[in-house]
């Protein structure tokens, strides 16, 4: 998404309230630009915005919009984004003497990987893996494998008589019903 004139307007308010010395004002405006277009550079422009205040919390309140980036990009699935915020942020924490590892742990691995494309050739590219979605694929692919072995437990401990059983259940079932039809 690209911002439109609508939202370099709403830029040009905030940069207003911040020279008039409004961090409130500006932080409300950051919030509602956000509502109409979540961009990844309205978000590094707040983060950058908090970290130039002169407070004592200032490098924490520009984490804490790092962190709602990031939570952000990877909710709607734009991961070149979510890379830009995790890379202001960790240049944010080089400046700061923060916790620069932290950051880095968060980085995702590049991958070369090949997907077919509308003519059927095969293209390579590169895709970014992010440790947080690493962790959920192998916890679901855990939780398929436990549903696997569930089902094959207890598939394997009276197959044939539950098959059977079940064979004759919905078949008398099938006829019972028919019977009641024509008996009314």
């Amino acid at each position: 998404p690209t911002l439109d004139m609508p939202e370099v307007l709403w830029k040009a308010f905030v940069d207003f309230e911040v020279a008039q010395g409004e961090h409130e004002k500006a932080r409300t405006l950051y919030q509602r630009l956000l509502d109409i277009a979540d961009h990844v550079r309205v978000w590094l422009s707040w983060a950058r915005f908090e970290r130039s205040l002169d407070d004592a919390g200032a490098a924490e309140n520009a984490r804490e919009v790092y962190r709602k980036a990031g939570v952000r990009m990877k909710m709607v699935g734009r991961r070149q984004e979510r890379l830009e915020v995790l890379e202001a942020w960790r240049e944010m924490e080089r400046e700061v003497g923060g916790d620069v590892e932290a950051v880095e742990r968060l980085m995702p691995r590049r991958v070369r990987r090949r997907r077919e494309t509308p003519g059927g050739a095969l293209e390579e590219y590169v895709d970014l893996v992010f440790p947080d979605d690493e962790e959920q694929g192998a916890r679901f692919k855990l939780l398929a494998r436990a549903q696997q072995w569930k089902q094959k437990k207890a598939g394997s401990g009276s197959d044939s008589d539950s098959n059977s059983d079940s064979d004759s259940d919905s078949g008398s079932d099938a006829e019972s019903d028919a019977d009641a039809a024509a008996a009314s």
